[in-house]
C-alpha cells in the first residue's frame, strides 16, 4: 500500500511538472505526504446502536409498553360496551325469550326494595307455586290493566284446592284489604333493575321494537369501530417503528 501511493505521488509531480512546462511557469513544489489512509480491518465490530435505536428496536417487535391513559381508556369503552349489551339484554332479550313482562314501579309502597322508577321483569308463575315472602304482580280487577306488586304475606287454600293471597307493601303499615285469586296473578317478579322503569315507560309509546333494533345496530357498530379503530392503529404504529427503526439501524 506504501508503494502504491508513492508511485501515485511521483505521477502526480511529473504530470504537474510537464504542465508547468508546456505553458511556461516555474516547476510546482514537490507534493507533501497525505496524512496516511486509516485502515478498517475487514473484522472491525460495528458501532452499537444509541439507546434512541435500541428503544425502536423495541417498538419493532411489539413490546413497546403503552401508558396508563391508553389502558384506561380501553377498559373504560370495554367496560361500557359489555354494559349496554347486559342492559339491552336483561330488558329486553331475557323477558323477550322468556314470555315474561317489564313494568315499571311508580310508587313508594315497595320501598327500599322497590324504589319508584325501578323496572321489575314479572314471569308467568302457577299461583300454586307462590309461597309467602314472593313479591308478585297481579290486576287490581282481573282483566284490567291496573297492575299492583306487592309482596305476599298469607296463602289460603279452599277446601276446593282454589288458592288465595294476602299482600302487603313492605312501606305499609297495614295489609291490602282485599285478598288476591288466582286469576288475579299475573305472575312472580324474576329480577328488577334501578332507575331503568323510567327510560321503560318513556320509549313504551315510541315504537319499541325499531328502538331495540336501532340500539342493536349501534352496539354492533360500536363494537366494530373499537375493533377496526384499534386494529388500523396498531397497524400504523407498526408502519411507523419499521421506518423509524430502518432509518436509524446503524449499516453493518
Amino acid at each position: 500500500m506504501a508503494e502504491t501511493r508513492a508511485e501515485l505521488r511521483a505521477q502526480r509531480e511529473r504530470e504537474a511538472q510537464e504542465a508547468a512546462t508546456s505553458r511556461g511557469d516555474a516547476p510546482p513544489p514537490p507534493f507533501e505526504d497525505a496524512a496516511p489512509f486509516a485502515e478498517t480491518p475487514a473484522t472491525a465490530r460495528p458501532v452499537a446502536p444509541s439507546e434512541s435505536v435500541k428503544k425502536v428496536a423495541v417498538d419493532k417487535d411489539g413490546k413497546r409498553e403503552k401508558g396508563i391513559w391508553s389502558y384506561l381508556g380501553m377498559g373504560i369503552s370495554a367496560g361500557l360496551l359489555l354494559l349496554a349489551i347486559a342492559v339491552a339484554a336483561l330488558v329486553v332479550v331475557v323477558p323477550a325469550v322468556t314470555n315474561s313482562v317489564s313494568l315499571t314501579v311508580l310508587t313508594n309502597s315497595m320501598e327500599p326494595t322497590y324504589p319508584p322508577g325501578t323496572l321489575l321483569v314479572v314471569t308467568p308463575t302457577d299461583p300454586q307455586d307462590i309461597r309467602i315472602g314472593d313479591v308478585i304482580t297481579y290486576q287490581l280487577v282481573p282483566g284490567e290493566a291496573t297492575y299492583v306488586t306487592h309482596r305476599v304475606v298469607a296463602v289460603t287454600q279452599s277446601t276446593n284446592g282454589d288458592v288465595s293471597f294476602t299482600t302487603k307493601g313492605d312501606n305499609n303499615g297495614t295489609i291490602d284489604e282485599d285478598p288476591v285469586i288466582a286469576d288475579q296473578v299475573m305472575g312472580r317478579v324474576w329480577y328488577s333493575l334501578p332507575w331503568l322503569g323510567w327510560i321503560n315507560n318513556a320509549v313504551a309509546g315510541l315504537g319499541r321494537s325499531w328502538l331495540i333494533v336501532g340500539a342493536a345496530v349501534a352496539l354492533f357498530a360500536y363494537a366494530g369501530w373499537m375493533f377496526t379503530s384499534g386494529y388500523v392503529k396498531k397497524r400504523r404504529e407498526r408502519n411507523h417503528n419499521e421506518e423509524v427503526f430502518a432509518a436509524t439501524e446503524p449499516e453493518r
